[in-house]
C-alpha cells in the first residue's frame, strides 16, 4: 500500500529544514514505522545502484525520518543525498549539518574546508559502515576538485565493503578489473567480483556477467550463458538487460528472430523510462515489426524517448511533427526538437534542421543557418549532408558560387562514407569534365558502382551507356536491363527510355508504346510526343493529333511543332492553319528554330484576317503553354 503525504518541514533539535512541499507516494509501512533502525533499513533497501526515481525518492525520506531520530548512518546517507542532489535539490548547507550528525566532534574540528567531506568518508567508513566504504571508493575512482583519482584507494575500501558484503561494492570492483587501465583489463578477476554479486542477487552483475560470457571475457563464449544472465537481471526489474533480451530477439542474433518476444521485452523496460527501448519500441511499430504499422504509438514512444535525452528519438520526434506522422504537422515543433538535438551534435538532427532553414519549414528562409547546420552535419560525416553540400557547391545554390571542385570534394567524401546518389554524380563530373579532368572510364566506374546499391539515376546513366556505346561496345541487352532496373526503382525518364529503345533499337512500336503510356501515367510527358510520332507514322493522324496536343500543352516545345507540322500538312482549312499557327508561334517562343521556317510556311496560306487571329492565339497559347 502507498499512502500520498504532502511534506511541508521536518524540524532537528538544532534547527529546522524546509523541505519542497510535494505529493509524494510514501509506502505505507515507513509512515508507520517509529524505530529509526528499521526506517533506515527499510530506505537502505530502496538506495540500490538500479534505483529509479522513485525509489531514490522513498530511501530519501526514510533517511530523513531516521536521522531525525539521531540514527548516524541514516545522517551519512541522508548528507550524501544532499550533497550530490538525489531525489532533492543539490544543497551542500544541508550536507554539511548531516554529515557533521554522522560524525564525532574531534573529526569536524579537524576540518578546515567546510565542504571537504571527506574526513566524514573517511570516518564513517572507518567504523565499518560498508555503504560509507563504497561511496568512499568511488570518490576514490572518479576524483574531484578536491581528490584526485587513486586507484588503489578505491579498489581497497571496495575490498572493505565486499568483504562486508556489500553487493554494490563487489560490481564495482568487477568494472574497475574489467575496465581500468591501471589496474587491467584484468578479465578473470573481474568475472570473479561479478559473479560473487549475481549470485549475491545483484542485478547490474548479473547484467554485467551477461556480457562478460557474450563477449568471451574471462570466460568463452557463451551466448546461452549469457542469456540466461540477462534473464535473472531482467526479472528483477533491471531495463538494461530488458534491453539486451528484446534486442537479441529483434535481430536474431544468437537466438531465433522473434519481434513479439522483441516487443515485449523492449515494453516492459520502456515503461521503466528506459529510452533505449523506448527508441526501439517505436522503431518496431514505425516499421510494422511484429505488429501492424502504428505510427500513433510510434510518435507516442519516439516522444518519452525523447523526453529521457534520446538525440536519435529526438531527430525522429522532429520528423514525426514535420511530416504528420503519428501526430499533427507542426513545423515549430519540428523545428524545436531537430534544434534540441542538433545543438546537442546530432548529425541527423543538424542535416534536417538545415533543410527547415533552406525551405523555410517552421521560421523564414535563411540560407546561411542552412549552411551552417548542412557544415556540421557534414563534420560528422552524415552521407546525406555531404551529399548536400557537394549538390549546392554543383549547382551554384543557397548564394555559393558554383565550384565543381568544391563539388568533387564533398562527393568524394560522401562516396567513401557509401553514400550512392553521391557515386553517380562523380560519374558524372568525371564524364563530362566538371572539376576533374573527363574520364570516361571514372565515370563508368562511379555509375557501375552506384547502379550496384540500385541507385535509379547511376542505373539510367549506365543504360546510357551502353545504348550509345560511350567507351563499351554498345549493347541495347544491357542499356534494356540497366534502363529496366532504373525504372522499377522509380526513375521515370527511365520508363521514357524503355519506349525509346523498342521504337529505334528494337523496332517494336507496341512494346514501346506500353512503356510511353507508362511513363505518361508516371507524370513524363515528353512520351506524349514520342507516342504522336509512332501513330503519324503508323499513319493514325486522330491519335497522333491527340499526343500531340497532350505533349504541346504540357509545355513540350517539340510536341508544340509536331502538333503545327501535322495540322499544317494534313488540313488546308483556316482554322486550322490558325490553329498550326498558333501552336508554331509558340513553339518558336519556347526555343525551336525549326518553327520559325514552319511559320513561314503557314503564314502564306493565311488570309489577312486569319493572320491576325492566329497572331493573337499563338500569344494567347504561348502565354498559357510557354516553359517556364
Amino acid at each position: 500500500m502507498l499512502k500520498r503525504l504532502a511534506l511541508a518541514f521536518l524540524m532537528t533539535s538544532s534547527c529546522a529544514f524546509f523541505v519542497q512541499a510535494e505529493d509524494i507516494d510514501i509506502p505505507t509501512e515507513l509512515h508507520a514505522m517509529t524505530s529509526a533502525q528499521a526506517q533506515f533499513e527499510f530506505a537502505l533497501q530502496h538506495d540500490q545502484h538500479s534505483s529509479s526515481k522513485k525509489d531514490d525518492q522513498i530511501a530519501f525520506y526514510g533517511y530523513l525520518m531516521a536521522a531525525e531520530q539521531g540514527h548516524k548512518q541514516a545522517a551519512f546517507n541522508l548528507a550524501y543525498f544532499y550533497e550530490n542532489g538525489i531525489a532533492t535539490e543539490k544543497n551542500l548547507n544541508k550536507a554539511l549539518f548531516w554529515y557533521k550528525k554522522s560524525a564525532s566532534d574531534k573529526i569536524v574540528a579537524d576540518n578546515n574546508d567546510q565542504y571537504n567531506f571527506l574526513p566524514y568518508y573517511l570516518a564513517a567508513a572507518q567504523q565499518d559502515y560498508a555503504y560509507a566504504q563504497y561511496r568512499l571508493a568511488y570518490l576514490y575512482q572518479e576524483g574531484t576538485n578536491k581528490q584526485d583519482i587513486d586507484i588503489k584507494q578505491a579498489i581497497y575500501w571496495y575490498e572493505k565493503a565486499a568483504t562486508l558484503g556489500y553487493v554494490n561494492a563487489m560490481n564495482s570492483l568487477g568494472y574497475l578489473y574489467e575496465t581500468n587501465k591501471e589496474i587491467g583489463p584484468d578479465y578473470n578477476t573481474a568475472f570473479f567480483w561479478y559473479q560473487k554479486a549475481a549470485n549475491l542477487g545483484d542485478s547490474i552483475a548479473q547484467y554485467n556477467l551477461g556480457l562478460m560470457f557474450q563477449y568471451g571475457k574471462g570466460r568463452d563464449v557463451d551466448y546461452l550463458q549469457a542469456i540466461q544472465w540477462y534473464q535473472k537481471s531482467a526479472e528483477q526489474g533491471y531495463a538494461d538487460a530488458m534491453f539486451r533480451i528484446a534486442y537479441q530477439y529483434d535481430i536474431g542474433k544468437n537466438v531465433p528472430q522473434d519481434y513479439q518476444l522483441a516487443i515485449q521485452w523492449y515494453t516492459k523496460a520502456a515503461e521503466l523510462d528506459n529510452p533505449d527501448c523506448q527508441y526501439n519500441l517505436a522503431l518496431m511499430y514505425e516499421y510494422g515489426k511484429g505488429t501492424d504499422i502504428d505510427f500513433t504509438k510510434a510518435f507516442y514512444w519516439y516522444k518519452k524517448a525523447a523526453e529521457n535525452g534520446d538525440l536519435d528519438a529526438m531527430n525522429s520526434v522532429g520528423y514525426a511533427y514535420e511530416v504528420g506522422e503519428g501526430t499533427k504537422e507542426n513545423y515549430e515543433a519540428a523545428l524545436y526538437w531537430y534544434s534540441k538535438s542538433a545543438t546537442q551534435g546530432e548529425a541527423k538532427a543538424q542535416f534536417n534542421l538545415g533543410l527547415m532553414y533552406q525551405y523555410g519549414r517552421g521560421t523564414n528562409i535563411n540560407p546561411n543557418k542552412a549552411l551552417l547546420w548542412y557544415t556540421l552535419s557534414a563534420k560528422q560525416n552524415y552521407p546525406r549532408a555531404l551529399f548536400k553540400l557537394g549538390y549546392l557547391y554543383e549547382n551554384g545554390d543557397l548564394g555559393l558560387v558554383q565550384d565543381y571542385k568544391r563539388a568533387f570534394y564533398y562527393y568524394s567524401k560522401a562516396a567513401d562514407v557509401g553514400e550512392s546518389a553521391s557515386k553517380n554524380n562523380l560519374g558524372y563530373l568525371y564524364e563530362n569534365g566538371f572539376g576533374v579532368k573527363e574520364d570516361l572510364s571514372l565515370a563508368l566506374y562511379w555509375y557501375q558502382q552506384a547502379a550496384n546499391e540500385n541507385d535509379s539515376v547511376a542505373q539510367y546513366n549506365l543504360g546510357l551507356f551502353y545504348q550509345f556505346g560511350k567507351l563499351v561496345d554498345k549493347n541495347k541487352n544491357l542499356a534494356l536491363y540497366w534502363y529496366k532496373k532504373s525504372a522499377d526503382n522509380g526513375y521515370i525518364y527511365a520508363t521514357t527510355a524503355i519506349g525509346d529503345l523498342y521504337s529505334t533499337d528494337f523496332h517494336n512500336q507496341n512494346e514501346a508504346i506500353k512503356w510511353y503510356m507508362k511513363a505518361i501515367e508516371q507524370g513524363e510527358t515528353s512520351s506524349a510526343n514520342q507516342l504522336g510520332v509512332i501513330y503519324q507514322d503508323k499513319k493514325d493522324y486522330v491519335k497522333a493529333l491527340y499526343w500531340y496536343q497532350q505533349g504541346a500543352e504540357s509545355k513540350d516545345r517539340i510536341a508544340q511543332y509536331n502538333l503545327a507540322s501535322l495540322l499544317y500538312y494534313q488540313n488546308k482549312k483556316e482554322y486550322k492553319l490558325i490553329e498550326a499557327y498558333a501552336w508554331a508561334y509558340t513553339a518558336e517562343q519556347n526555343g525551336d528554330k525549326d518553327a520559325t521556317e514552319l511559320l513561314k510556311l503557314i503564314g502564306k496560306k493565311l488570309s489577312t484576317e486569319g493572320r491576325e487571329q492566329a497572331k493573337l492565339r499563338g500569344l494567347d497559347y504561348y502565354l498559357k503553354y510557354k516553359n517556364e
